[in-house]
């Protein structure tokens, strides 16, 4: 028990001794049992342990935002080093003496360089560092976007849209529009500076919007500059108008640098798998090996010969009737190169006409002449001039 409880107890004792003499003397009546010891002792404790408590509490408090206000110095006095030596996004968070830093550096050697400046800080003890070298980027050249360029065209109006460079350019297209269509609506047409010139592919662009839209009463011609993509919609009612339209456009955009992505489409095509087309291939490429299509010398007159290969022909089509087949005509180089083009044309519609005189749909097969381009053995030879003047039967593949 400490001294000053005792002392207290001691008081306590004399004072109640006191007031039971006086009591006596006067003879008054008894006074109240005096409280006993434990109960005094009770009250003695719980006062001292109360102020006891407060004063901890008051000493924590201080001792905390006395604590609080050394973090807050020695962080900002941290942070604003870093600064001073290039290094604004690493932040510094202390905890009593110990500092930990934390953000992204621009330099390989500035993650070990920031531990040295907050360690050089008064008051700091330790220092761990979460910090992370991140190189600049480099400067990337920012170019302007261009929006597609789209000719949508339906029966005689059209919508252009779109971004071009000027309006010269803009002027341009709807001039050309204006002599195609009846009506023309270009408000969706404007002008974005910034954009590279249209040099290479706008001229050949509206060449190909004024053929194709002479064949068919609608249809799109989509540019993406940004891919360097061309597609080009439409619908023909025969695949052979389809091949036409597509070996016109592809020789209109021969020299523009972008990708020809065709949507030419034949109406009520129906759709074929690849193993039908890879079945019919296979079998024309038997039933032909070794042989030709004759005709009679210098034309496109079928022989007797020739037209028993043709039936042979006409009854592997029908044993996989869905495959469109390409008839391309095929000669030697004795002639002129124009001529040969002419007669190989010739000689192919002579083969589609005796083939759809044999009950085959036209609609089915498309007939091109390849003139004396495309050999297959030395025009030296006799033998391989014969080889050269052929047909070629191609089964093909829909690309709708």
């Amino acid at each position: 028990m400490s001294k000053n409880l005792q002392r207290r107890l001691r008081e306590l004792n004399k004072d109640a001794e006191k007031t039971t003499r006086a009591a006596k003397k006067k003879g008054s009546a008894p006074a109240p049992p005096e409280p006993k010891d434990e109960e005094v002792l009770v009250e003695t404790l719980g006062f001292v342990l109360a102020v006891a408590f407060a004063f901890i509490l008051f000493l924590g408090v201080g001792v905390f935002f006395g604590l609080r206000n050394v973090e807050d110095a020695i962080e900002s006095t941290t942070e604003s080093a870093l600064r001073s030596n290039g290094m604004p996004d690493v932040a510094a968070e202390a905890s009593g003496n110990e500092v930990l830093l934390v953000g992204t550096v621009t330099e390989e050697g500035q993650v070990a360089y920031a531990q040295e400046i907050a360690a050089g800080v008064e008051g700091v003890s330790e220092v761990k560092a979460n910090v992370v070298w991140v190189p600049p980027n480099e400067a990337v050249e920012t170019t302007t976007v261009a929006e597609p360029f789209d000719v949508t065209w339906v029966g005689g109006s059209v919508i252009v849209s779109g971004t071009l460079s000027e309006q010269a350019r803009v002027d341009q297209v709807v001039a050309v529009l204006d002599e195609t269509f009846s009506a023309v609506d270009s408000a969706a047409l404007v002008v974005r500076e910034g954009l590279p010139a249209e040099d290479d592919w706008l001229a050949s662009i509206l060449r190909v919007v004024e053929e194709v839209s002479a064949e068919v009463p609608e249809g799109a011609v989509v540019v993406n500059p940004n891919d360097r993509i061309i597609v080009v919609g439409a619908e023909f009612e025969t695949r052979q108008d389809r091949r036409l339209a597509k070996d016109e456009v592809e020789s209109l955009i021969a020299a523009v640098p972008f990708v020809f992505s065709s949507g030419l489409t034949v109406k009520d095509a129906p759709l074929v798998t690849r193993e039908q087309v890879e079945e019919l291939q296979t079998n024309l490429d038997e039933l032909i090996e070794g042989k030709v299509v004759e005709f009679e010398f210098g034309s496109a007159v079928l022989t007797d010969e020739g037209k028993t290969l043709l039936d042979d022909i006409v009854a592997a089509l029908r044993q996989v009737p869905l495959v469109p087949v390409e008839i391309a005509g095929h000669t030697d180089d004795i002639g002129s190169p124009e001529s040969n083009l002419v007669l190989s044309q010739e000689r192919a519609e002579s083969v589609l006409a005796y083939l759809v005189g044999s009950g085959e749909d036209t609609d089915r097969f498309v007939v091109i002449g390849y003139g004396e381009s495309q050999p297959i053995a030395d025009n030296a030879t006799e033998e391989g001039r014969a080889r050269n003047r052929r047909i070629q039967f191609v089964a093909l593949l829909e690309e709708n």
